[in-house]
């Protein structure tokens, strides 16, 4: 039997998926809390006493993150810990349902805010245990799936059930489905990492240095674990992302709110339908939880080291923050608003499974700090988040409103861009440290895509501007949108010969690319320019057009199916002289090293 790592045994684990997926409904109310008290058919409270205990509860999650994170590491139960802390979860909702008491109702939703901690780092510590190392990317990603799509039911269950049977059967039917997570928690299989052994390679090294004993790498304590350069500016840089981003969506509420007030300015989308804060927050919410989900899936696949890695990833996610932040600034049209929610996917998506894994190759020096570090992340989101909503509301208050202070929270955004650039060694495995031709290919890929991105404009603009001028004659319209198909010809072709030829892709691929620029190209032309609706209908089908080019541009499947035979005898023929001008060249050199022994 070969000596092998098993840790890279993928086991599917369908209870951590059911876990995942119950958690992000019965963790606590979060944002609904505010809602819940200061609403007429809630408790009823004023907004100040509101947003003490709402500020109180924060401050629970802040001091017990790292508490319950080290708790998590130190038990060999996590199962049990977690079952548990689901117990105390019910309680609280049953209180909620039964007691309407401030002082009852306060403590119940402190304490809810401190038992939540525990799942965060109790599900990733349980994955790492079962699935192993290798595995756990795979692993975090369907957890991260798990739980959007929780959160997306979630976001709708009180729409449904808080109208018919009030706060309190709400609570009671979230109290009711914690036992259910209890039981996925207890289904999953205790399949602990067995240690790893020693390979063939690492025995020889060990007996050719005279060492009696495999060579045990010193572990490091928390603080050293913590105090490491790029443990700090990871955690520097999830502080202040969720300094720029957490303020966004309350603010955007607000900001639907305001433009709802005022006939001028109200947004309604199809025609028909007028766009308040509530609204607008969960339209926003929903619209962002969808997009998640294929977001993790991709974030899975680029952050593999064979190709972008997890800093050059994480960088992308977090570029996505800045330019949100700027739609949000300048735009008052309600589907620029809503679209700008994509971004926030982007963004907030991937930077949950980024973070975890990110997390997990910290620890690798320490795996036993695994779950403490992640209490600690916890720990710098709430203070980064806290922040942002302080900050936010008085610059909204004091300082002119929406557009300053979503421009503060774009400056801020580029801060988590700068400190993940200065990383040394986190995550900096990747398809460019492996491979110069990688980076080159890519340097030219972009060019290729702004070039492609700017002749799909120029041919957007010319087949439609001249719908704006319908007094102008035929022969003038013709004459007009010619003179810009040129501009459109200047880009495309330098983009498609420096696709095919310098970045090395194909032709289908660069009509992928440009069908892509096209679509987006023209929402935005007939919203901004003609002053047309999106309808439900080009949604839908611009959608399905979207996942069609994600099919092309990276899609698994690559059996040909015209001219199959003819391409591969071509690749094959190719291939084949490649390797007989190496082997020719290696015959020589061989040739050329075996001299002086024949002599």
């Amino acid at each position: 039997m070969p000596c092998c790592d098993v840790r890279s045994t993928p086991v599917p684990v369908n209870a951590l998926d059911v876990l995942s997926f119950f958690i992000a409904d019965v963790a606590g109310l979060f944002a609904l809390s505010a809602v819940y008290l200061t609403t007429s058919r809630g408790l009823g409270w004023s907004k100040t006493s509101a947003s003490f205990l709402m500020s109180a509860i924060e401050v629970a999650r802040i001091l017990f993150n790292p508490i319950a994170g080290a708790f998590i590491d130190q038990t060999s139960k996590k199962k049990t810990a977690i079952t548990y802390s689901l117990a105390g979860t019910a309680v609280t909702f049953i209180t909620l349902a039964a007691i309407k008491v401030p002082v009852v109702v306060s403590i119940a939703l402190i304490m809810q805010g401190a038992i939540s901690c525990m799942y965060g780092p109790g599900i990733n510590a349980l994955s790492l245990d079962v699935v192993g190392r290798d595995a756990f990317p795979a692993r975090t990603m369907r957890n991260e799936v798990a739980r959007h799509a929780g959160m997306l039911f979630a976001n709708v269950l009180p729409i449904v059930l808080v109208s018919h049977v009030g706060y309190a059967g709400y609570f009671l039917v979230l109290a009711a489905m914690a036992p259910c997570a209890g039981v996925a928690a207890a289904s999953v299989p205790d399949r602990m990492v067995p240690k790893r052994r020693e390979s063939l390679s690492e025995i020889s090294e060990r007996e050719i240095s005279g060492e009696a004993t495999p060579r045990r790498k010193q572990k490091l304590s928390r603080s050293a674990l913590v105090f490491q350069r790029d443990a700090l500016l990871f955690l520097g840089g999830i502080a202040v992302f969720h300094l720029g981003n957490s303020a966004q969506l309350p603010a955007l509420g607000q900001k639907f709110d305001a433009l709802y007030h005022d006939p001028a300015t109200r947004v309604v989308l199809f025609g028909t339908w007028p766009i308040d804060g509530l609204t607008g927050i969960g339209l926003c919410t929903i619209i962002a939880q969808l997009v998640m989900i294929p977001v993790a899936i991709l974030v899975k696949w680029s952050s593999h080291p064979s190709r972008l890695g997890l800093k050059f990833s994480l960088l992308l996610s977090y570029g996505a923050l800045p330019i949100r932040s700027m739609i949000n600034a300048y735009s008052d049209n309600g589907y620029a608003l809503l679209s700008g929610q994509i971004l926030d996917a982007v963004s907030a998506g991937a930077n949950g499974v980024l973070s975890v894994l990110m997390l997990e190759h910290l620890a690798r020096a320490s795996p036993e700090h695994f779950a403490f570090l992640q209490g600690l992340g916890y720990t710098m989101i709430g203070v980064g988040a806290s922040i942002s909503n302080i900050l936010t509301a008085t610059i909204i208050d004091h300082f002119g409103g929406f557009k300053p202070a979503y421009q503060t929270l774009g400056v801020i955004a580029t801060i988590p861009l700068v400190l993940t650039l200065l990383l040394k060694e986190l995550g900096n495995t990747s398809a460019f440290n492996k491979d110069p031709q990688t980076l080159y290919r890519l340097k030219w890929g972009c060019i290729t895509v702004f070039g492609l991105c700017g002749s799909c404009t120029a041919m957007i603009t010319a087949w439609y501007l001249h719908l704006k001028f319908e007094d102008a004659s035929m022969a003038v319209a013709i004459l007009f949108s010619w003179f810009i198909a040129g501009g459109e010809y200047v880009l495309q072709v330098p983009a498609n010969r420096i696709g095919a030829h310098k970045a090395g892709l194909a032709p289908a691929q660069l009509r992928g690319v440009a069908e892509l620029a096209t679509l987006v190209a023209f929402l935005v032309f007939q919203s901004f320019v003609l002053k047309r609706p999106v309808l439900v209908n080009h949604v839908i089908g611009f959608g399905i057009v979207f996942f069609g080019v994600l099919i092309v541009l990276v899609g698994p499947w690559k059996s040909p199916v015209l001219f199959g035979k003819v391409i591969e005898d071509h690749e094959h023929s190719e291939l084949a002289e490649a390797d007989e001008d190496e082997k020719g060249e290696d015959d020589f050199d061989l040739r050329e090293e075996s001299m002086p022994l024949t002599k």
